[in-house]
């Protein structure tokens, strides 16, 4: 008998395990009832079980009489067997169960509850003569039949009188509750205990080892060789049973079943009943060491980042487990997809205008809209490949921006719920998305992937390059931010490893800055004006480029190299095709940027160009550089659009540039260099400098 919520169908999972298990029950003799309930992947557990599912309604009375639903079918069963073995949940069965088929048996309560007093005032009101008894874990009185409802065998010759009875005691009961006071809990079994002596049908109280309690302190002298295990509630977080102090046999028994268990659920873990459970008996766990403590603050501190620096709006939390991660977050709207219904009131109490949905990531495709779709600690818990594919293709199949965790090899520590079976970097690859490692935890990788763009521009950037530069690359959320936005915006980001570490190193700096007004001299073609402009500056571009690429920014055959009036992207910029050594000195600015541009000029410009900012920027401006030199060397490259600029002795290196710099009345507040990069055969050197 199970209510498909909370613990109770894991319970159920593991009993039925352990009846084939250790005493052999064909499944085709198990009838497990289950009340009804909406939720069909519940349901659909259920019929995994591959026993007879029966459905029921609830008892009127409360869910303990909810075994009393069963009786109409099993009278029907009465021709097939010769007993009944009436079970709880909540037990494991490692041994043969007694059978006698001239006795009903069952154990004695372990405590009195209802005290004796109450009981005997209830057969007395109800005129059934009663035979006192002790309780079988202390001295104290109670009633026979006043029996242990975990379990109940039923020769099927009493069956019909029996259930007859239980069944229209159990109303009298429930129409004279007040005699129980607060015991009407106990209806069930006080119920049973008036039947049983009303018909006079014999009855057997059983041995402690045929139903010991493991919830509860049991004294040495009763130590034994468990046939069943009551377990209750007493069971660890990973869904073990707990050991009881000081019962080395029973103690045994427990470790053999845990072992057993733990090797036969890692074969057949399921997330509906495991996430269920561990949501309604250890709700302060949550998934578990990664969602709590600094793990817990440390995925906040990303998720918050990301969307104030992607300025998401919409969140769809894949997985969403009690919505703990997320609530850092207050301004953006929510949806939450999860397997675990036991889940929902955790997570809407910790996310109150979220829209929660039931839902199976690993079966269902996502058709919900939303700026971020987030997987934390999904992945990982997959019990076989073919699941595991699934998640990550319905996750991929996402269009917006996916911050999603997983192994990229096989961790050194694994519980019975871990599991890998790829790369997660290779995988998202294989998918066609561009994943960018931004965090770590707990072995896993954090991975933001970029919303696919198509793209038929051969210089779009590709998964090596991208990988190549992250170790460079120190914002690595606004390296994605600008990727994303070059391939929206023009259809490709440069297939340039530097380009990956200079444009979030620019947006880095002025990330702090509001409502300036900045330059970018050389723009080109790139998403750098207009992601400044979009965070509300005022920006100039100044290419003296002689092809204007206005009329076609998406064109496949684009490079970096061409004028854009990028006024018709967004009204914040405003462009001008001249050399910036033309510009007029009357202009005033806050900042001035150029990316790989300089030393692509003469010595005699490149020095006009800096003269220039000394008159433009305003005290405590910015200048930032970039620069490209030579491989491993600090002389400026010197090519521009393949061809020599000058005389290599002319045209100057890093000191020449540095001095030229504080010479105009500058100081140098970052010089970062890397004269190597990988898969590029330039070097790189950025430069922050401040006007005095």
């Amino acid at each position: 008998m199970v209510d498909l919520k909370g613990e109770y169908l894991l319970q159920a999972k593991r009993l039925i395990w352990s009846l084939v298990h250790y005493i052999s029950v064909p499944k085709n003799d198990i009838y497990l009832f289950y009340v009804n309930n909406d939720d069909e992947k519940s349901l659909e557990l259920i019929r995994s079980l591959e026993v007879n599912a029966i459905e029921i309604q609830r008892s009127s009375i409360n869910g303990y009489c909810n075994k009393l639903q069963r009786f109409p079918y099993l009278t029907k069963l009465i021709d097939i067997y010769d007993d009944f073995v009436l079970l709880d949940c909540d037990v494991v069965v490692t041994g043969n169960l007694p059978i006698n088929n001239d006795a009903v048996q069952a154990k004695i309560v372990d405590y009195a509850n209802p005290p004796f007093d109450k009981l005997k005032k209830i057969f007395e009101s109800a005129n059934i003569s009663y035979i006192p008894t002790k309780c079988s874990l202390t001295d104290d009185q109670t009633i026979h039949g006043n029996m242990n409802g975990g379990l109940y065998i039923i020769p099927t010759k009493f069956a019909n009188d029996l259930f007859f009875q239980w069944r229209r005691w159990a109303d009298w009961c429930f129409e004279n509750n007040k005699l129980f006071e607060s015991y009407t809990i106990h209806i069930d079994q006080v119920s049973f205990a008036l039947a049983i002596n009303y018909c006079q049908i014999r009855l057997c109280e059983i041995p402690l080892k045929y139903n010991f309690p493991t919830h509860v302190r049991v004294s040495k002298s009763e130590d034994c060789d468990p046939h069943l295990l009551h377990y209750h509630r007493a069971i660890d977080k990973l869904q073990l049973l707990l050991q009881v102090d000081g019962l080395d046999s029973v103690n045994k028994t427990i470790n053999k079943v845990n072992m057993d268990w733990n090797d036969y659920y890692q074969q057949h873990f399921d997330n509906v009943s495991f996430w269920n459970a561990r949501y309604k008996l250890f709700p302060d766990l949550g998934s578990g060491v990664g969602s709590r403590g600094d793990k817990l603050l440390y995925k906040q501190h990303l998720l918050q980042q990301i969307c104030q620096t992607l300025d998401f709006k919409a969140i769809l939390d894949l997985g969403g487990g009690d919505g703990e991660t997320i609530s850092i977050l207050r301004d953006e709207s929510k949806i939450c997809l999860d397997i675990s219904k036991d889940s929902k009131e955790h997570y809407i109490k910790n996310n109150p205008t979220a829209n929660w949905k039931l839902f199976d990531i690993s079966s269902e495709s996502i058709n919900e809209k939303a700026d971020l779709a987030i997987c934390f600690d999904v992945l990982i818990h997959q019990p076989n490949e073919q699941y595991f594919d699934n998640v990550i293709k319905h996750i991929c199949k996402f269009s917006g921006f996916i911050l999603v965790n997983g192994y990229d090899c096989d961790p050194y520590f694994k519980s019975s719920i871990i599991y890998f079976y790829q790369p997660l970097k290779q995988k998202i690859i294989s998918l066609d998305r561009l994943p960018i490692l931004v965090g770590n935890y707990n072995a896993t990788n954090i991975y933001l992937i970029i919303p696919k763009i198509k793209s038929e521009n051969t210089r779009n950037i590709r998964v090596d390059t991208l990988t190549e530069s992250l170790p460079y690359v120190q914002n690595k959320i606004l390296l994605a931010k600008s990727i994303f936005k070059s391939q929206s915006t023009f259809g490709f980001f440069p297939d340039h490893l530097p380009r990956c570490i200079e444009y979030p190193w620019i947006l880095d700096i002025l990330k702090n800055e509001s409502n300036m007004t900045i330059l970018d001299a050389g723009a080109g073609i790139s998403c750098i004006p207009i992601i400044l402009a979009e965070k509300g500056h005022h920006v100039i571009t100044v290419d003296n480029y002689h092809q204007d690429r206005s009329q076609n920014v998406t064109d496949c055959t684009n490079t970096e190299w061409g004028f854009i009036n990028y006024n018709n992207i967004n009204k914040n910029i405003i462009s001008i095709n001249m050399a910036f050594e033309n510009i007029s000195n009357d202009i005033k600015i806050d900042a001035f940027i150029s990316t790989s541009v300089i030393e692509h000029l003469s010595n005699q410009i490149r020095k006009l160009w800096i003269q220039k900012c000394g008159f433009i920027i305003k005290t405590g401006g910015f200048l930032l550089l970039t620069v490209d030199t030579e491989l491993n060397s600090d002389k400026l490259w010197n090519y521009c659009e393949g061809k020599i600029v000058e005389d290599w002795n002319n045209h100057g290196n890093l000191n020449d540039l540095l001095s030229e710099i504080s010479n105009n009345n500058f100081k140098i507040k970052c010089y970062e260099k890397d004269l190597f990069l990988p898969k590029s055969k330039v070097g790189m050197v950025r430069i922050c400098a401040v006007k005095l």
